[in-house]
């Protein structure tokens, strides 16, 4: 598919058969816009692993990995199992303290097996939150062989 969005053929032919209104905009973004009403139903889902990245308007490094996390999203669009998201606590305080979130930005990361989730640091020697290292730990999070950019790596055909 195109640049991997779902083709606009196949949009309108699911709309035609279905009796519910399909939100597109899922497919059409790499990273998963959280809110009140689509946390629960995205984050707790067993069959996905999500990272999810807490924000606020104040903060500086936040505002900065925005871009990092957004292409980290373009590198993992097409694993329907491992899933890239981003609340603002701004907008949504209620699940930042349900979440107890320490500070901005947070990193938590919900696996399949556990959706309490787990605070995601970058590492034992301070390594940055780059997109390298979060793709890394994405792949082993949800096995995958994802390099930057969405490419398969090389060990993918062993």
């Amino acid at each position: 598919y195109n640049n991997g969005n779902l083709p606009a053929d196949m949009i309108r032919f699911i709309r035609s058969k279905s009796v519910l209104h399909l939100n597109t905009d899922i497919f059409q973004t790499p990273v998963i816009d959280l809110s009140s009403s689509n946390f629960e139903r995205i984050v707790k889902d067993r069959a996905r692993s999500i990272m999810v990245l807490y924000y606020n308007g104040n903060c500086e490094l936040c505002k900065t990995l925005q871009n990092t996390i957004h292409d980290v999203g373009v590198t993992f669009r097409n694993e329907p199992k491992c899933l890239i998201g981003r609340l603002d606590c701004d907008a949504e305080p209620q699940i930042c303290v349900q979440q107890t979130i320490p500070h901005y930005p947070t990193f938590k990361v919900y696996s399949q097996r556990n959706k309490d989730g787990i605070i995601y640091e970058p590492g034992t020697y301070q390594e940055s939150y780059s997109e390298t290292n979060i793709t890394s730990f994405m792949n082993a999070l949800c096995g995958t062989q994802r390099r930057l950019k969405g490419r398969l790596n090389e060990k993918v055909s062993f």
